[in-house]
């Protein structure tokens, strides 16, 4: 018997009318566990909080993902399973439970997150969940996150791909950044915050593979995506330098792939990309020393250890049948 769990969910209805089925389904499933007490972010952190103490509540309730039973249930119906687990809260909650050391369960109420697909491993090898999880969409998408960063999740809100309600909420989910991300925010577009939240997160940590939009063909303020030189790359290749006031700070590529029928696009920055951002948001020395002084926690937020250096959380893809 287990007496905690924590619930890592997608919110799929209105909880005063008709309910979220997501929340049924792990109470279902934390009762068959034996589960007493099941924590739930939208009762357990106090909402009344504003500023630096919802940030605080926020990073301790997280931490939970990583220490306790985790039950998750994401299951949307009309929504594509890879979005919704793309989605910032529940890509960085899944990111979390990768060094849990008990046990996560996934519950699915309408054959999403638990359908099975007896096809190839999409992980090029031998498949980090084990052969069994994997063939699942639960399994497989958890294997491409677990793999990934948070670059591909703040590009796709970015060009309109991934839902987030509230895109000031990335200073909850990567707090290391909370206080250049809440400037930006303030100081900035829509646009341009998340493409300077990605090109800081970029620095420590680099997207798992090609990049499925295209971020120079959004509307920016005060960045811009120029054409550049090659820079001794393949021709199949269009380079483009971004830039931050005039000033270019990155680099994004793009290759059409004829034989998939299918775009490519790559994304680095630029060695000083990060003071370039802090001198553009007029941000001070003290705020850049303070910075600097937490690089470590910045890449324990963004980089996942591999499975060489932690061991693989035990998983489990549960389907139910609410009434």
């Amino acid at each position: 018997m287990m007496d905690f769990a924590v619930l890592s969910w997608r919110w799929d209805g209105d909880l005063k009318t008709r309910g979220s089925k997501n929340i049924a389904s792990a109470i279902y499933q934390a009762k068959r566990m034996g589960v007493r007490y099941l924590f739930l972010d939208l009762v357990s952190i106090d909402q009344s909080l504003s500023g630096e103490a919802l940030i605080q509540q926020v990073v301790e309730f997280s931490s939970l993902y990583s220490t306790i039973p985790v039950i998750a249930a994401y299951d949307m119906e009309g929504e594509e399973f890879e979005d919704t687990m793309y989605r910032p809260w529940i890509f960085n909650e899944a990111r979390l439970y990768r060094y849990n050391p008990t046990k996560m369960v996934y519950v699915g109420h309408s054959n999403q997150g638990t359908k099975h697909d007896p096809g190839s491993s999409p992980f090029g090898g031998e498949p980090i969940l084990g052969v069994d999880i994997w063939r699942y969409e639960f399994g497989k998408t958890l294997g491409h996150v677990w793999t990934g960063s948070f670059i591909e999740t703040i590009i796709g809100v970015l060009c309109d791909k991934i839902g987030m309600s509230d895109v000031s909420d990335l200073k909850f989910i990567i707090p290391p950044y909370a206080r250049v991300f809440t400037t930006a925010y303030r100081k900035m577009s829509r646009n341009d915050y998340l493409l300077t939240a990605a090109i800081l997160c970029r620095v420590h940590a680099p997207p798992r593979g090609k990049l499925n939009w295209d971020a120079g063909a959004m509307d920016y303020g005060r960045y811009s995506f120029k054409e550049v030189n090659s820079e001794g790359s393949s021709s199949s290749w269009t380079w483009y330098g971004i830039f931050l006031d005039g000033t270019r700070i990155g680099l994004w590529k793009h290759k059409y792939n004829e034989w998939l029928d299918y775009d490519w696009y790559l994304f680095d920055v630029l060695p000083d990309a990060e003071r370039l951002i802090f001198n553009a948001l007029g941000l001070s020395d003290s705020d850049w020393g303070e910075f600097i002084a937490q690089v470590e926690a910045r890449r324990h937020c963004l980089v996942i250890d591999r499975e060489d250096k932690v061991p693989v959380p035990k998983v489990e893809i549960v389907a139910v049948t609410l009434p």
